[in-house]
């Protein structure tokens, strides 16, 4: 099962200014411009998520992608 994280960060007019979602673009959550240190801390929980996966899993099964795009 492919997973990824995605965000969208909004600007003042609610237009997406940059998005770093690239695997499926329906699965995404919105960030809005107070909410940045909430985003920091999920990528961070990812992150450790990562360090503790088995590796024998690691030929069946694709890890989160984390990618900014600007």
């Amino acid at each position: 099962m492919r997973r990824a994280i995605g965000i969208v960060f909004r600007g003042f007019h609610g237009s997406p200014l940059g998005n770093c979602h690239e695997l499926m673009p329906d699965d995404f959550m919105t960030i809005e411009e107070g909410e940045i240190f909430a985003m920091a801390k999920a990528l961070e929980k990812s992150k450790e998520m990562l360090k503790t996966h088995p590796a024998s899993c690691t030929r069946n099964c694709y890890f989160y992608r984390i990618a900014l795009t600007w």
